[in-house]
Parts: structure tokens; sequence; C-alpha cells
């Protein structure tokens, strides 16, 4: 049975993820989803014209209700127009890159900045070129430069990957300051990650390792936190000069990001279906309950080295600090484990 456009309309409140295609910019996946979510609630059946009492001044006097023409679609216009759709992103991502992205709709907006603060881990597939070197680290850029790369082989792209992880691992525990041999960096790991509490910490690689490597291609796991597009297609870039030659970055896909999976993310064009995308947010929303997208009460913090003062989460908290979380530890940790 088809519904009534205004019950779908307010069923259209939440949160939800699509699969962004390469080659479409934000933007335009925005006024994509705003354009035909309006066109297709106005295909469906929406309430009665309204009725107006008209009096028959004859010999008998008679009410009539007759249908009144002020409120007709071809006077009022469409029932529900692109302003009527309020969208918000919550990790924008360039024009070449592809994946899941997590969309709030609707009373949802509001919950874009909670998922924000929660600092989800997210995983992308970089699919790199070798021997090339382009002014955007993107292998559509004006080349620069170009080198050889048949003397690379699987072994030396993990050893500098793993070097790479290692750095970053590192990283996160000087930050905290605590010693990397000691005992409270072990109890800390066995707690969960240690999350950036802002994104001016920089990014942050948990996991990184090559599922494929065929050269002139190669394609990196990546699992991080504050990351960005340029910052993935630099690492690329870098990896590159690390090899002894150059690579540029030619595929970016997010597969991942916190409890959106790319198995139940929507296609654009499903998206733009009210009814597919209401359950959609139907089925989220036992992942957005407070304990699942906020940090926990009775987290334990972290001493930063350089003042010795406790950097508090809530009202007032320190944008250089870590903390040790355990919102997503399961999830997290199985995919670090498999790294």
């Amino acid at each position: 049975m088809m519904k009534k456009a205004s019950s779908l309309y307010e069923a259209l409140n939440g949160v939800f993820s699509v699969y962004k295609p390469a080659g479409k910019s934000l933007f335009q996946v925005i006024q994509s989803l705003k354009l035909n979510l309006a066109k297709e609630l106005n295909k469906l059946p929406c309430r009665p014209m309204r009725q107006r009492l008209v009096i028959d001044d004859g010999n008998l006097p008679m009410i009539t209700t007759v249908p009144d023409l002020s409120d007709h679609v071809l006077v009022v216009g469409k029932r529900f127009i692109e302003d009527d759709i309020e969208l918000s992103c919550v990790d924008a991502m360039n024009k070449a890159s592809s994946g899941v992205t997590i969309f709030g709709i609707g009373r949802g907006v509001s919950l874009i900045r909670p998922i924000c603060k929660a600092k989800y881990m997210k995983v992308y597939h970089v699919t790199g070129e070798l021997g090339l070197a382009t002014s955007s680290c993107w292998v559509d850029g004006r080349v620069i430069e170009r080198s050889t790369f048949h003397h690379l082989t699987a072994a030396r792209m993990d050893r500098v990957v793993a070097g790479i992880q290692s750095g970053h691992q590192k990283h996160m525990f000087k930050a905290s300051g605590v010693d990397l041999q000691s005992e409270e960096a072990y109890q800390l790991a066995c707690r969960g990650l240690l999350r950036p509490i802002h994104h001016l910490m920089g990014p942050v690689i948990y996991g990184m390792r090559c599922i494929h490597f065929e050269p002139p291609l190669f394609t990196l796991e990546i699992h991080s936190i504050n990351e960005t597009c340029d910052y993935l297609s630099d690492l690329v870039h870098n990896i590159g000069i690390e090899l002894r030659t150059n690579a540029a970055c030619s595929k970016l896909r997010r597969i991942r990001h916190g409890r959106f999976h790319l198995r139940n993310t929507l296609l654009l064009k499903h998206a733009c279906d009210p009814e597919h995308l209401a359950n959609q947010i139907s089925a989220f929303r036992n992942l957005l309950s407070r304990d699942k997208v906020t940090f926990r009460p009775n987290i334990n913090y972290l001493k930063d080295d350089r003042d010795g003062d406790v950097r508090l989460l809530d009202g007032g908290c320190e944008n250089d600090a870590f903390i040790s979380d355990d919102v997503c530890r399961t999830d997290d940790a199985k995919l670090i484990a498999s790294s």
C-alpha cells in the first residue's frame, strides 16, 4: 500500500549513510538528494483539498461544501520543495573519492555534532600507481616526474607500511605523556584505542597494510581518525618516496565509518527513494544511542606530560590530549588485529 506523502515526510528524521560515487562533489550529492526526494514525495498521495462552505440564496437556503480551489496544487504550487529537506554531512570527502558518507536529515541534523565528537574510526581502501608523481598527488594531476619501479617487491612495501604504522602508534603514546615501554602504556592499550579529542591533533593511523600489490598498482587498507582525503593522497606520495620511486593516488574509497559499514549503505539512487530512506533511518536508530555515540561518563583521563594537568572531555576540554575510549573498542580492535 502506498504511504501518504505527509507520513513519509515525518519519517525522514534521523541519520543514514549513502555511498558517494567518485566524480561527484558533496554539494552535487546533497542537491541530488534534495531534488529527488522532493520530487518523489510530490508523486505520492497527499491530503485532499480543503472544502469551503457555500450558502445557496435560493427559495430554500442550503449549505453545501465544494473544493476550495485556492488550495489546489496548481495554485499553491508543489507540496514539497528542496528547501523542505534539511541535510547535513558528518565528514566530507573530495570529488575524486568515494565511499560511505553519513548524513543527518531533518531533526537528525542535531546528531551530526555528537557523531563528529565521538571520533569514529574510518577504514579506507586507497589505490596508488607507482612510477608517477603529480602536482596534486592524484593520477589526473599534472605530471612532474616519472621513475622506475621494477625493483620493488611486496615485502619491501610491507616494511615501509609497517614503519609508518609504528610511527603513528608511538606518536599516540608520546602525546599522552606515557612511556611506550611502561606498564601504564600496556594497561592503556588493553583498555582500548587512544583516541584524539580534537581534530587539531592531526591524523592518526591505527592500522595500515598492503592488501594488493601488482605493479604499478597497489592497494592499501588504512584505519585512521582525523584524516582527510588530501592527507591520504599525500601519504601515498610519501610512500613512493620511501620506496625510492614515485607514487600517485588513483582511487580512494571509504568502506567503513565507525559502525556504518559499506554493506548497509544505500546507493545514491536508492537514497533518493523516500521509502528506502525511511527504512534505513529506522534500522540505524539502534546505532545512535547515547552510549554508542558519546564517550562513556566513567572514562579514565590521561595526563599530559607538559604540565601534568588532567584533560577533561566535557566543558573546557583541551585539544591536544588523547583519551582511552572503549566505545568502539570491540569492532576496532578486531580490525586492527587483522591488519
